[in-house]
């Protein structure tokens, strides 16, 4: 079995899953941001199961389990969020899973900042706002976290690192981008991590700013 270093798979995770969803925000696809965003969960959730076929319930303990540690909110959201996925991945519009839910969504890079993953019922419809650099944020600071529970699981990110691997490496090259890499920093304390995210924020809305899109 070759030997890969900790390091080198969280290099390599954050160089491909995360930096595409940066790579996405400079293309000024906000879209493609945000279906890149969804699918990193499915990617990170992957690894409750490595080398198997995970599920929706896989996709929700990770929902509630790490991005919760982010932000609490998504402890009682994660059918909402796995809704939302479905309807961004497979459908493009609406999904079974939010028809279920009764569920509408909203994105915004700017709008949405004191009512991030706020739900405003009504009878025609559940509506969740999104603030989109503060929910990229916690995706990244999720993955920090995730690396960090399973620092020392080397045989746990071996196997997901494989399944990785197939997905993203099939030209056998990968490189580290300087830009989006400033994401990536090591944290000792979960109030080093909240300063990372603060930073991280702040880059992310400049930049989905500069999109000038008039639905965002």
């Amino acid at each position: 079995m070759e030997f890969i270093k900790q390091t080198d798979i969280y290099f390599r995770f954050f160089d491909t899953s995360i930096a595409d969803i940066l790579r996405a925000i400079d293309g000024k696809s906000l879209m493609g941001s945000m279906i890149l965003s969804f699918c990193c969960i499915d990617h990170l959730a992957q690894a409750s199961k490595p080398g198997l076929k995970t599920d929706r319930e896989d996709y929700k303990n990770y929902v509630r389990n790490y991005l919760g540690k982010i932000n609490p909110k998504y402890c009682d959201l994660d059918n909402h969020i796995y809704a939302i996925r479905n309807s961004l991945i497979h459908s493009y519009g609406e999904s079974e899973s939010s028809k279920k839910l009764n569920l509408g969504f909203l994105f915004s890079t700017n709008e949405f900042v004191s009512s991030h993953l706020s739900v405003k019922v009504s009878e025609e419809l559940n509506l969740l706002q999104i603030d989109l650099p503060s929910f990229i944020s916690e995706i990244i600071c999720s993955a920090h976290i995730f690396f960090k529970d399973n620092w020392n699981n080397h045989e746990l990110l071996f196997i997901w690192n494989e399944k990785l691997i197939q997905i993203y490496t099939k030209q056998n090259q990968y490189k580290l981008l300087g830009e989006s890499h400033h994401h990536l920093q090591y944290f000792d304390s979960m109030d080093d991590l909240a300063e990372i995210q603060i930073s991280i924020i702040s880059s992310l809305r400049s930049q989905l700013m500069k999109s000038k899109s008039p639905f965002l």
